[in-house]
């Protein structure tokens, strides 16, 4: 969609400039739900707690739960008991969640309002056919995921997961970018190769996890792998895990380590997406970014050869990029000074809170019945933990 695209050479902007983009990529999230949002799509998900009350091919709503902020307060419905039964970085997501409704309703920036919301790290439902492994049941359906894919009407929604590993929670963001940012290698100084560092994860892209070890070379992490032991002057790469059989161990980088390379990879890790784009676009290297059908909140903001370096999903075309760059240094130079600026206006706390403040004003008034009425069974957890 490049007209919700950020140009570069904004500068610093203004809050209400970010909450105009950030307003439009709301009105575009909700724009399916124009008819209005019945609140029976969000029981018609909480109620499938077995496969016996699942439609064939959907996903189990066992790791959903219906979130309300009546009258400043936030209140929580969660028949599954979510956080004593999820992974803790799921209950994590939760807690920040949480903490950051609670920050915006007692300061009064979010009418009433109720989400369904599903934790996990793949969209709930999907709304056409695909070949991918995932639900297949299609409906429309406005729940509240971690990430937005091109193949599913749920809504995306920023969770931070509290973990230093993965960038703190939202209260600590802007001191670890700002940490993560740091860097005290000049840019001729840079290792002109891409770099990469993480486990092996079997695409979805493949219906059938096995059939990932039939293409080892040819999609996902692995095929950075490749590249690098084919083209080690382009790549240094380093992977952890099995694929066909072949063990390879993870030869870590830490952030500032990785910060001495020119080029760093974004490749999918889970669902189509990976944790780590939001952060490298603060960094001192310049993005490749693989082309995915699934992505966070802010990502459709984003320019290609403007805040990052495309590469198709297969990487076919990524060692062609890797040479692009090095040819074009002053451009690739511009992409990085342009993500930075991208990042400290729209990925901040500040940033955060404008999106979810904007998208749940621009939600609630989709909402078919607008008056919000705490929910039999909900419990208040403004500024509590779970």
């Amino acid at each position: 969609m490049p007209h919700l695209q950020v140009p570069s050479g904004t500068g610093k902007l203004d809050a209400d400039a970010v909450a105009g983009y950030y307003r439009k990529l709301a009105q575009a999230y909700t724009a399916p739900f124009a008819s209005g949002i019945s609140r029976q799509r969000f029981f018609d998900v909480l109620r499938r707690k077995t496969y016996a009350l699942t439609p064939p091919g959907a996903n189990k709503g066992i790791q959903s739960m219906l979130l309300q902020v009546i009258d400043g307060k936030v209140y929580l419905l969660d028949p599954y008991e979510v956080p004593k039964n999820a992974k803790p970085f799921y209950r994590a997501r939760l807690n920040e969640i949480i903490w950051l409704l609670s920050r915006l309703a007692t300061a009064g920036r979010v009418r009433n309002t109720e989400f369904l919301l599903a934790i996990h790290d793949c969209v709930q439902t999907v709304n056409k056919e695909h070949t991918y492994r995932g639900a297949h049941f299609t409906e429309s359906n406005p729940v509240f995921t971690i990430v937005s894919c091109n193949f599913s009407d749920n809504i995306p929604f920023p969770m931070w997961e509290d973990n230093a590993d993965r960038g703190g929670g939202f209260e600590s963001w802007d001191g670890y970018v700002k940490e993560y940012a740091a860097d005290s290698t000049p840019w001729a100084d840079k290792v002109s190769k891409a770099v990469f560092r993480g486990g092996n994860r079997p695409s979805m892209y493949f219906k059938d996890k096995a059939d990932a070890d039939t293409q080892c070379d040819a999609v996902g992490r692995t095929r950075l792998l490749h590249l690098a032991e084919t083209e080690p002057t382009s790549f240094d790469v380093s992977i952890g895990g099995t694929c066909d059989g072949k063990h390879t161990a993870l030869s870590r980088l830490t952030p500032q380590e990785q910060h001495h390379f020119k080029y760093i990879l974004y490749a999918e890790g889970n669902c189509f997406w990976a944790d780590r784009m939001n952060k490298q676009v603060f960094g001192p290297s310049a993005v490749i970014k693989q082309e995915t059908p699934c992505g966070q909140f802010w990502e459709p903001l984003l320019r290609p050869y403007t805040h990052y370096i495309p590469t198709d999903f297969f990487f076919r075309d990524t060692s062609a990029q890797v040479a692009w760059a090095a040819a074009h240094d002053s451009e690739t130079r511009a992409v990085v000074a342009a993500a930075n600026e991208f990042a400290w206006n729209f990925l901040t706390l500040a940033g955060i809170e404008t999106y979810v403040e904007v998208l749940l004003d621009e939600y609630t008034k989709r909402l078919a019945e607008p008056t919000i009425k705490l929910e039999t069974g909900a419990i208040e957890v403004t500024n509590q933990k779970v």
